[in-house]
C-alpha cells in the first residue's frame, strides 16, 4: 500500500471518517487552564494537562492534533496517545500578518521530525485573504510545507482561514472563501480543514447544504470541518450539515475542551460525553474520506 495512503487510513475510523481531538492550541489553552486553577502554570504542567485531557477522551476519539511546543521534548514525543494516531502542526504561534516571514514555521519541528516520530499527518494553519499582499508570502510557506510532505510521503492537511480585522457578513465571507480556495487549487493538499462555510443562524438547512456542496465541488479534495470554538449545540448542527454535503469528519478543539482544563475527573467524563455526541453525529452524516 502507498505510504501516504496508509497514513491517511490510519487517521480515520472503520467508516473512513476523521474524528480528531484538537489539542494543539497554545495561548488560548494556557489562559483557560490558568483561569481555572487560579495561578500561573509551567510548561510541564501544560503538557501534563493536555495529556490528561487526551486520556479522558481516548475511548471516543479517533486521533489527536497536537503541537510541537508542549508535546516534543528534546526531539522526542511526549504524548500519551493511548494507541491513537496523531497529526502535528508546524506553524509558529505568531499569526501577525504584518510580519509574515521565514519565521512563520516553528523552528524546532520539521516534516521530517514528525515523520520520524510516527506522525500520520502534517497540519499547516494559515490566515489568508485573496486580495491582500501578505498572501504571496503565505503561498510560499504553503508550497514549502507541501514540498517537504511530498519528500517524506506525508499527508498534508491545510487549514486556511479567511483573515479579517472585523466580522464579515456571511455572503462576503463565503465569496472570499471561494476566491481563496480557487487561488490554492495548485497546492497538492490531501485534506482540507475548513471553517463551516455557511451560517446556521442566517441560512436554512437547504441553503447551508448547497453552500457546503459548492465548496466541496470547488476543492475536489476531502475536507473536514473545524469547530472554531462555537458551542457544542451549534457545532453539532454544523457537523451534520457538513456531513450531509460531503465532509469526511471533523477536528474539534475549544468547542469540546474549552471549559475543562484544570477541572476534576468528573468534569472530564462530561467532556468525553460531549465528544461522543460529535462522534455519533459524524458517523451518521459524514462521508468516507475516499468517497467521490
Amino acid at each position: 500500500m502507498d505510504k501516504k495512503l496508509e497514513k491517511i487510513k490510519n487517521m480515520v475510523n472503520e467508516k473512513g471518517i476523521f474524528h480528531i481531538f484538537a489539542i494543539d492550541h497554545r495561548d488560548v489553552f494556557v489562559k483557560c487552564l490558568e483561569d481555572n486553577v487560579g495561578h500561573d502554570v509551567t510548561p510541564e504542567e501544560i503538557t501534563e494537562e493536555k495529556n490528561r485531557l487526551m486520556e479522558a477522551v481516548s475511548e471516543v476519539t479517533g486521533g489527536y492534533l497536537i503541537d510541537p511546543v508542549y508535546f516534543v521534548k528534546e526531539g522526542h514525543l511526549d504524548a500519551r496517545l493511548s494507541g491513537h494516531p496523531f497529526m502535528m502542526g508546524v506553524e509558529n504561534s505568531n499569526y501577525d500578518i504584518s510580519c509574515v516571514d521565514d519565521n512563520y514555521l516553528y523552528s524546532d519541528i520539521s516534516v521530517y521530525q514528525i515523520w520520524k516520530m510516527g506522525g500520520s499527518m502534517v497540519k499547516l494553519f494559515v490566515y489568508y485573504h485573496p486580495h491582500m499582499e501578505f498572501r504571496h508570502k503565505i503561498l510560499e510557506i504553503i508550497h514549502q510545507v507541501e514540498a517537504e510532505c511530498k519528500k517524506y510521503d506525508m499527508p498534508f492537511l491545510l487549514e486556511p482561514i479567511i483573515y479579517s480585522e472585523h466580522p464579515l457578513e456571511p455572503e462576503i465571507r463565503l465569496s472570499l472563501m471561494k476566491e481563496m480556495l480557487e487561488q490554492l487549487k495548485k497546492v497538492q493538499v490531501d485534506i482540507y480543514k475548513l471553517e463551516f462555510p455557511g451560517d446556521v443562524v442566517v441560512y436554512d438547512d437547504e441553503k447551508n447544504i448547497e453552500i457546503c456542496r459548492e465548496i466541496g465541488k470547488l476543492i475536489q479534495t476531502p475536507w473536514i470541518v473545524l469547530s472554531s470554538g462555537v458551542s457544542a449545540e451549534v457545532f453539532t448542527k454544523q457537523l451534520a450539515l457538513s456531513g450531509k454535503s460531503g465532509a469526511c469528519g471533523y477536528a474539534v478543539g475549544r468547542s469540546v475542551w474549552g471549559k475543562y482544563p484544570g477541572t476534576d475527573n468528573k468534569k472530564m467524563k462530561e467532556m468525553a460525553h460531549i465528544l461522543s455526541e460529535f462522534v455519533a453525529c459524524a458517523n451518521k452524516y459524514c462521508k468516507p474520506w475516499n468517497e467521490k
